[in-house]
Protein backbone atom coordinates (compact mmCIF):
# COMPACT_ATOMS: atom_id res chain seq x y z
CA UNK A 1 0.00 0.00 0.00
CA UNK A 2 2.88 2.48 0.82
CA UNK A 3 4.94 1.44 -2.27
CA UNK A 4 1.25 2.49 -3.93
CA UNK A 5 1.60 5.83 -2.72
CA UNK A 6 4.32 6.79 -3.26
CA UNK A 7 4.10 5.86 -6.79
CA UNK A 8 0.71 7.80 -7.11
CA UNK A 9 2.75 10.41 -5.71
CA UNK A 10 5.49 10.64 -7.80
CA UNK A 11 3.38 10.53 -11.17
CA UNK A 12 1.36 13.43 -9.33
CA UNK A 13 4.59 15.37 -9.13
CA UNK A 14 5.89 14.36 -12.78
CA UNK A 15 2.32 14.82 -14.34
CA UNK A 16 0.29 17.44 -13.03
CA UNK A 17 -3.30 17.73 -14.18
CA UNK A 18 -4.25 21.15 -15.44
CA UNK A 19 -5.45 22.31 -12.16
CA UNK A 20 -1.90 21.92 -10.74
CA UNK A 21 -0.63 23.53 -13.72
CA UNK A 22 -2.24 26.74 -13.01
CA UNK A 23 -1.31 26.25 -9.71
CA UNK A 24 2.04 26.34 -10.46
CA UNK A 25 1.22 29.14 -12.59
CA UNK A 26 -0.49 31.07 -9.43
CA UNK A 27 3.14 29.66 -7.21
CA UNK A 28 5.46 30.75 -9.77
CA UNK A 29 3.82 34.28 -9.93
CA UNK A 30 3.94 34.57 -6.26
CA UNK A 31 7.61 33.33 -6.42
CA UNK A 32 8.85 36.05 -9.01
CA UNK A 33 7.77 38.71 -6.85
CA UNK A 34 9.01 37.66 -3.67
CA UNK A 35 12.33 37.05 -5.62
CA UNK A 36 11.97 40.51 -7.28
CA UNK A 37 12.41 42.32 -3.55
CA UNK A 38 14.84 39.57 -2.13
CA UNK A 39 17.60 39.24 -4.66
CA UNK A 40 18.79 42.79 -5.19
CA UNK A 41 18.60 42.64 -1.40
CA UNK A 42 20.74 40.14 -1.06
CA UNK A 43 23.59 41.70 -2.68
CA UNK A 44 23.28 44.47 -0.44
CA UNK A 45 23.75 41.85 2.62
CA UNK A 46 19.96 42.21 3.12
CA UNK A 47 20.41 45.80 3.99
CA UNK A 48 17.28 47.02 2.81
CA UNK A 49 15.43 44.74 3.94
CA UNK A 50 16.52 44.72 7.88
CA UNK A 51 13.92 45.47 10.69
CA UNK A 52 14.53 45.66 13.93
CA UNK A 53 17.81 43.59 15.53
CA UNK A 54 17.48 41.02 18.09
CA UNK A 55 20.30 41.62 20.19
CA UNK A 56 19.63 37.82 21.81
CA UNK A 57 20.03 35.50 18.70
CA UNK A 58 22.08 38.30 16.98
CA UNK A 59 19.21 37.82 13.87
CA UNK A 60 17.16 41.18 12.24
CA UNK A 61 13.87 40.59 11.51
CA UNK A 62 12.31 41.59 8.11
CA UNK A 63 11.26 44.89 7.49
CA UNK A 64 7.67 44.40 5.44
CA UNK A 65 5.90 41.67 4.64
CA UNK A 66 7.44 39.87 1.78
CA UNK A 67 4.37 37.35 0.71
CA UNK A 68 2.37 35.26 3.31
CA UNK A 69 1.26 33.23 0.73
CA UNK A 70 4.76 31.79 0.29
CA UNK A 71 6.76 32.78 3.09
CA UNK A 72 6.48 32.86 6.85
CA UNK A 73 8.98 33.54 9.59
CA UNK A 74 11.77 35.43 7.99
CA UNK A 75 14.90 36.15 9.40
CA UNK A 76 18.02 37.67 8.39
CA UNK A 77 21.35 36.60 10.09
CA UNK A 78 25.19 36.46 9.70
CA UNK A 79 27.10 33.36 8.94
CA UNK A 80 30.50 32.77 7.96
CA UNK A 81 33.84 32.81 9.56
CA UNK A 82 36.23 36.04 9.14
CA UNK A 83 37.05 35.25 5.22
CA UNK A 84 33.16 33.77 4.09
CA UNK A 85 31.56 36.45 6.08
CA UNK A 86 27.99 37.24 5.18
CA UNK A 87 24.14 37.46 5.31
CA UNK A 88 21.43 34.86 5.13
CA UNK A 89 17.67 35.27 4.95
CA UNK A 90 15.69 32.25 6.34
CA UNK A 91 12.14 32.00 5.82
CA UNK A 92 9.55 29.17 6.46
CA UNK A 93 7.62 28.31 3.33
CA UNK A 94 3.17 28.55 3.51
CA UNK A 95 1.35 26.34 0.96
CA UNK A 96 3.66 23.87 -0.04
CA UNK A 97 3.90 21.21 3.31
CA UNK A 98 6.36 18.31 3.48
CA UNK A 99 7.78 19.98 0.40
CA UNK A 100 10.84 21.48 1.66
CA UNK A 101 12.75 18.63 2.79
CA UNK A 102 16.17 19.95 2.79
CA UNK A 103 18.21 17.10 0.97
CA UNK A 104 15.04 14.85 0.36
CA UNK A 105 12.91 16.97 -1.46
CA UNK A 106 11.53 15.92 -4.15
CA UNK A 107 10.60 17.36 -7.38
CA UNK A 108 7.26 19.07 -7.31
CA UNK A 109 5.51 21.93 -7.23
CA UNK A 110 7.83 23.69 -4.91
CA UNK A 111 10.67 23.10 -7.60
CA UNK A 112 9.03 23.92 -10.87
CA UNK A 113 7.81 26.89 -9.19
CA UNK A 114 11.09 27.91 -7.96
CA UNK A 115 12.35 26.98 -10.97
CA UNK A 116 10.29 29.09 -13.05
CA UNK A 117 10.53 32.11 -10.84
CA UNK A 118 14.22 32.44 -11.24
CA UNK A 119 15.16 32.24 -14.53
CA UNK A 120 18.92 32.92 -15.15
CA UNK A 121 19.65 30.63 -12.22
CA UNK A 122 21.07 27.38 -12.81
CA UNK A 123 19.77 24.25 -10.80
CA UNK A 124 22.08 22.14 -8.17
CA UNK A 125 22.54 20.68 -5.34
CA UNK A 126 24.52 22.07 -2.52
CA UNK A 127 26.99 20.15 -0.79
CA UNK A 128 24.35 18.39 1.86
CA UNK A 129 22.79 17.34 -1.21
CA UNK A 130 19.76 20.35 -0.92
CA UNK A 131 18.19 21.86 -4.19
CA UNK A 132 19.93 25.14 -4.54
CA UNK A 133 19.79 27.60 -8.01
CA UNK A 134 22.73 30.01 -8.74
CA UNK A 135 22.97 32.81 -10.83
CA UNK A 136 26.11 34.56 -12.16
CA UNK A 137 26.06 37.04 -9.15
CA UNK A 138 26.46 34.10 -6.63
CA UNK A 139 23.09 35.15 -5.38
CA UNK A 140 21.57 31.78 -4.24
CA UNK A 141 18.45 30.16 -3.40
CA UNK A 142 18.16 27.33 -1.39
CA UNK A 143 15.68 24.29 -0.15
CA UNK A 144 16.21 23.70 3.56
CA UNK A 145 14.42 21.38 6.14
CA UNK A 146 11.02 23.48 6.25
CA UNK A 147 11.86 26.93 4.55
CA UNK A 148 14.46 28.39 1.92
CA UNK A 149 17.36 29.97 2.08
CA UNK A 150 18.81 32.89 0.18
CA UNK A 151 22.33 34.12 0.41
CA UNK A 152 24.74 35.88 -1.67
CA UNK A 153 28.53 35.44 -2.30
CA UNK A 154 29.26 31.76 -0.16
CA UNK A 155 28.03 29.13 -1.75
CA UNK A 156 28.20 25.39 -1.48
CA UNK A 157 26.77 24.78 2.11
Amino acid sequence: MKFCSAVIAIMLALFPSGDARASDSAGAAAWRGFFQRVIPAARLNFAPLRGAFDAQSGNYAVKGSLNSAIVRNCIIFETGALDSHAWDLRCDISGYDGQAAGPSTLPGTLTRNLGAALPGFTRGKNLVGEPEWIDAHHASVTIVFGGILIKHGYTGI
